[in-house]
Protein backbone atom coordinates (compact mmCIF):
# COMPACT_ATOMS: atom_id res chain seq x y z
CA UNK A 1 0.00 0.00 0.00
CA UNK A 2 1.45 3.42 -0.98
CA UNK A 3 1.38 6.03 1.50
CA UNK A 4 0.44 9.71 -0.03
CA UNK A 5 2.66 12.13 2.34
CA UNK A 6 0.51 15.22 0.40
CA UNK A 7 -2.64 13.81 2.26
CA UNK A 8 -1.10 14.20 5.55
CA UNK A 9 -0.06 17.76 5.16
CA UNK A 10 -3.55 19.74 6.24
CA UNK A 11 -4.26 17.61 9.09
CA UNK A 12 -0.28 18.50 9.99
CA UNK A 13 -0.62 22.25 9.16
CA UNK A 14 -4.07 21.87 11.29
CA UNK A 15 -2.23 20.50 14.13
CA UNK A 16 0.40 22.74 14.09
CA UNK A 17 -2.18 25.93 14.13
CA UNK A 18 -4.20 24.47 17.12
CA UNK A 19 -0.72 24.47 19.34
CA UNK A 20 -0.31 28.16 18.42
CA UNK A 21 -3.55 29.41 19.38
CA UNK A 22 -3.96 30.17 23.07
CA UNK A 23 -6.14 28.76 25.48
CA UNK A 24 -8.72 30.97 27.82
CA UNK A 25 -10.48 30.99 30.66
CA UNK A 26 -13.49 32.87 31.58
CA UNK A 27 -14.30 34.66 34.87
CA UNK A 28 -17.93 35.52 35.18
CA UNK A 29 -19.42 37.72 38.23
CA UNK A 30 -22.63 35.79 38.06
CA UNK A 31 -24.22 38.73 40.40
CA UNK A 32 -22.23 41.61 38.19
CA UNK A 33 -23.93 40.22 34.95
CA UNK A 34 -27.26 39.45 37.01
CA UNK A 35 -27.85 43.19 38.09
CA UNK A 36 -26.58 44.82 34.65
CA UNK A 37 -29.59 42.97 33.00
CA UNK A 38 -32.22 43.96 35.24
CA UNK A 39 -31.31 47.87 35.05
CA UNK A 40 -31.56 47.54 31.49
CA UNK A 41 -34.57 45.79 31.82
CA UNK A 42 -33.37 42.60 29.86
CA UNK A 43 -35.77 39.83 31.28
CA UNK A 44 -35.33 37.85 28.14
CA UNK A 45 -31.50 37.23 28.71
CA UNK A 46 -31.95 36.09 32.55
CA UNK A 47 -31.40 32.57 31.13
CA UNK A 48 -28.43 32.93 29.13
CA UNK A 49 -26.16 30.46 27.72
CA UNK A 50 -22.61 31.69 29.56
CA UNK A 51 -20.68 29.58 27.46
CA UNK A 52 -22.14 30.67 24.24
CA UNK A 53 -21.59 34.64 25.01
CA UNK A 54 -18.05 33.90 26.11
CA UNK A 55 -17.48 32.09 22.91
CA UNK A 56 -18.56 35.19 21.11
CA UNK A 57 -15.99 37.30 22.87
CA UNK A 58 -12.94 35.51 22.11
CA UNK A 59 -9.96 37.14 20.28
CA UNK A 60 -8.86 35.47 17.19
CA UNK A 61 -6.01 32.75 17.72
CA UNK A 62 -7.94 32.17 21.54
CA UNK A 63 -9.89 29.28 22.21
CA UNK A 64 -12.07 28.28 25.33
CA UNK A 65 -10.86 26.37 27.94
CA UNK A 66 -13.15 26.87 30.89
CA UNK A 67 -15.61 28.91 32.03
CA UNK A 68 -15.86 29.87 35.36
CA UNK A 69 -19.24 31.05 36.94
CA UNK A 70 -19.65 33.06 40.16
CA UNK A 71 -22.41 33.36 42.34
CA UNK A 72 -24.25 32.62 45.96
CA UNK A 73 -27.07 30.54 46.19
CA UNK A 74 -30.41 32.79 47.44
CA UNK A 75 -32.40 31.75 50.72
CA UNK A 76 -35.75 33.41 50.27
CA UNK A 77 -38.19 34.08 49.08
CA UNK A 78 -39.29 30.56 47.67
CA UNK A 79 -40.55 31.54 44.16
CA UNK A 80 -36.56 33.33 43.56
CA UNK A 81 -34.83 30.00 44.99
CA UNK A 82 -36.76 27.69 42.48
CA UNK A 83 -35.72 29.99 40.04
CA UNK A 84 -32.03 30.19 40.75
CA UNK A 85 -31.84 26.17 41.31
CA UNK A 86 -33.55 25.69 37.85
CA UNK A 87 -31.14 27.91 36.24
CA UNK A 88 -28.08 26.30 38.02
CA UNK A 89 -29.01 22.94 36.90
CA UNK A 90 -29.51 24.60 33.67
CA UNK A 91 -25.91 25.40 33.56
CA UNK A 92 -24.43 22.39 34.90
CA UNK A 93 -25.25 21.13 31.61
CA UNK A 94 -22.82 22.97 29.63
CA UNK A 95 -19.67 21.93 28.76
CA UNK A 96 -16.42 23.69 29.89
CA UNK A 97 -18.21 25.35 32.65
CA UNK A 98 -17.86 25.37 36.18
CA UNK A 99 -20.06 27.18 38.89
CA UNK A 100 -17.90 28.61 42.09
CA UNK A 101 -20.64 29.06 44.93
CA UNK A 102 -20.24 32.03 47.47
CA UNK A 103 -22.70 32.64 50.32
CA UNK A 104 -25.43 35.05 51.02
CA UNK A 105 -24.83 36.69 54.72
CA UNK A 106 -27.65 38.59 56.30
CA UNK A 107 -27.58 41.48 58.26
CA UNK A 108 -29.86 42.88 60.36
CA UNK A 109 -30.75 46.70 59.74
CA UNK A 110 -32.75 48.90 62.68
CA UNK A 111 -34.84 51.31 60.81
CA UNK A 112 -34.65 54.72 62.53
CA UNK A 113 -38.05 55.60 62.19
CA UNK A 114 -40.26 53.10 63.11
CA UNK A 115 -37.49 50.60 65.15
CA UNK A 116 -38.34 47.88 62.91
CA UNK A 117 -35.35 45.63 61.61
CA UNK A 118 -35.45 44.15 58.60
CA UNK A 119 -32.80 41.54 57.24
CA UNK A 120 -31.08 42.77 54.31
CA UNK A 121 -29.03 40.00 52.34
CA UNK A 122 -25.76 40.66 51.01
CA UNK A 123 -23.56 37.94 48.85
CA UNK A 124 -20.58 37.08 50.34
CA UNK A 125 -17.25 35.80 48.86
CA UNK A 126 -17.66 36.24 45.04
CA UNK A 127 -14.88 38.53 44.82
CA UNK A 128 -12.23 36.54 46.72
CA UNK A 129 -13.40 33.68 44.91
CA UNK A 130 -12.77 35.73 41.47
CA UNK A 131 -9.48 36.88 42.80
CA UNK A 132 -8.29 33.55 44.27
CA UNK A 133 -9.20 31.56 41.16
CA UNK A 134 -7.29 34.20 38.67
CA UNK A 135 -4.48 33.83 40.87
CA UNK A 136 -4.26 30.07 40.98
CA UNK A 137 -4.84 29.78 37.58
CA UNK A 138 -2.42 32.45 36.77
CA UNK A 139 0.53 30.59 38.94
CA UNK A 140 -0.38 27.19 37.12
CA UNK A 141 -0.62 28.05 33.94
CA UNK A 142 -3.83 26.52 33.50
CA UNK A 143 -4.28 29.03 30.37
CA UNK A 144 -2.54 31.67 28.22
CA UNK A 145 -4.87 34.38 28.69
CA UNK A 146 -7.92 35.41 30.95
CA UNK A 147 -10.99 37.51 30.49
CA UNK A 148 -12.51 38.91 33.12
CA UNK A 149 -16.46 40.00 33.07
CA UNK A 150 -17.12 41.94 35.70
CA UNK A 151 -17.16 46.16 36.77
CA UNK A 152 -16.18 45.50 40.38
CA UNK A 153 -13.18 47.78 41.28
CA UNK A 154 -12.57 45.41 43.96
CA UNK A 155 -10.59 42.88 41.47
CA UNK A 156 -8.12 45.52 40.55
CA UNK A 157 -6.06 43.59 43.36
CA UNK A 158 -5.83 40.42 41.84
CA UNK A 159 -5.26 41.69 38.33
CA UNK A 160 -2.14 44.07 39.51
CA UNK A 161 -1.04 41.32 41.39
CA UNK A 162 -1.27 38.60 38.59
CA UNK A 163 0.56 41.61 35.44
CA UNK A 164 3.17 42.47 38.21
CA UNK A 165 4.33 39.16 38.25
CA UNK A 166 3.20 37.30 35.09
CA UNK A 167 3.96 40.96 33.01
CA UNK A 168 3.18 38.57 29.96
CA UNK A 169 0.12 37.79 30.85
CA UNK A 170 -3.09 39.15 29.21
CA UNK A 171 -5.92 39.88 30.68
CA UNK A 172 -9.30 40.82 28.64
CA UNK A 173 -12.39 42.70 30.65
CA UNK A 174 -15.93 42.46 29.59
CA UNK A 175 -17.85 45.15 31.73
CA UNK A 176 -21.75 44.45 31.83
CA UNK A 177 -23.66 47.08 30.31
CA UNK A 178 -24.84 49.67 33.41
CA UNK A 179 -21.82 48.92 35.18
CA UNK A 180 -19.14 51.05 34.01
CA UNK A 181 -18.70 53.53 36.45
CA UNK A 182 -15.88 56.04 37.95
CA UNK A 183 -14.90 53.85 40.39
CA UNK A 184 -14.17 50.98 38.29
CA UNK A 185 -11.75 53.00 35.56
CA UNK A 186 -9.08 51.64 36.91
CA UNK A 187 -9.87 47.95 36.72
CA UNK A 188 -10.52 49.18 32.94
CA UNK A 189 -7.21 50.90 32.97
CA UNK A 190 -5.21 47.47 34.47
CA UNK A 191 -6.91 45.08 32.14
CA UNK A 192 -5.05 44.81 28.35
CA UNK A 193 -8.14 45.72 26.88
CA UNK A 194 -11.92 46.55 27.14
CA UNK A 195 -14.23 44.29 25.45
CA UNK A 196 -17.44 46.67 24.44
Amino acid sequence: MNLRYDCLLPARVEAVFYFMQKSAIFYIDGFNLYFSLKLNNWKKYYWLDVVSLCSQFLFPGHYLSKVKYFTAPVRMPKDKVLRQNTYFRALETLNFLEIIYGKYQYNEIVCNNCRQSISVPKEKKTDVNIASHMIIDAVKEKSDVQYLLSGDSDLVPPIELIKRNYSDRQIFLLCPPQVRRPDNSTIIRMSDELIK
